[in-house]
This record gives C-alpha cells, structure tokens and sequence, in this order.
C-alpha cells in the first residue's frame, strides 16, 4: 500500500506475475520461467521448447507483462465496451498485458493488450516470421477473467497459432 492506503502498483504487479510464473512451470513444453526483477517482478520470461509445437527452432521465449494499473495517455484510454467502437475491448481486463513468444530464427508472435496505432482497441494479436518484416496485426478476444484463466487461455491460443 502506498501512503495514502491505495494498493502499491508494483506490489501488485510482482504478486500477478509471481502466480503466473507459477502457472507457467507446470506447463510441460516450459523448460523453466522466471520472474525479471527491480526490487519487484517487472516481467516473467520463459524458455520454450519449440519442438513441443512441432516447430524446428532450436529454443524459444516467452516473454510476459502486465501493468494492473496502467497510466495511458490521453486518448489511448480501454475502449468503452458500451461504447459505438466494433472493436469495443474484446476482453474484460483494464490491465495491460503482453504474451509474447519468439524464436532464435527471428520469428516472433503474441497477443498484447495495450494501446496500438495499428489496430482498433486494445487486444490484438501480432505476427512476424523475421526482424525485417513488418508486423501483421489482426484484433483477438479474450474470454478469461481472472488473470490465470487469462494465461491458460492466451498459451492455449498461441500453441493453436504455432
């Protein structure tokens, strides 16, 4: 808690991505997960085993973060599920998310939940087969509302992908 009783940002932020840590070892394709550190998780990383996913890659990486409590700029605010956007938030988190997985052959995927110029609303997917290609963007859904439903349905969605 910070000083005038508000739940600490950063203590929250730690204590989700602790859990989802968590969730991640017991995934068989993960050969390990750890949580990235600045007095605090700031991000979980994890090394992949991309032949799990019949991919030939020799390892891969998933990368994932998540601001509860995000400060977004003016405009850049969730999308309004009320609101007469198609598009509308298309999940029911207000946090700020990454679940982003590459490999060492450069290809790289992962659904985000934050603002993004290149698409309509917050939740998306992106794609890239190398780093010298542009990105392919398309909106996703999210059903999940607790954020390790979110998580096993996000590696659900990217071992669908892969």
């Amino acid at each position: 808690m910070t000083p005038d009783g508000s739940p600490d940002a950063g203590a929250e932020r730690h204590r989700i991505l602790r859990q989802l840590r968590q969730q991640l070892e017991q995934r068989p394709a993960v050969e390990s997960a750890r949580g990235q550190t600045d007095g605090g998780y700031a991000e979980v990383t994890a090394r992949i085993e991309p032949n799990s996913f019949g991919r030939p890659a020799d390892s891969g990486t998933l990368r994932l973060v998540c601001h509860p409590n995000p400060d977004v700029a003016d405009g850049d605010g969730r999308p309004d599920p009320a609101g007469p956007s198609v598009a509308g938030p298309r999940t029911n988190f207000g946090a700020m998310f990454k679940l982003h997985y590459s490999e060492t052959g450069g290809y790289d995927y992962g659904f985000h939940n934050e603002p993004n110029a290149h698409v309509d609303g917050w939740f998306h997917f992106q794609e890239r087969p190398d780093p010298n290609t542009e990105y392919d963007y398309e909106p996703a859904t999210l059903d999940a509302r607790t954020p390790t439903a979110a998580l096993w349905e996000l590696l659900d969605l990217l071992a669908n992908r892969l």
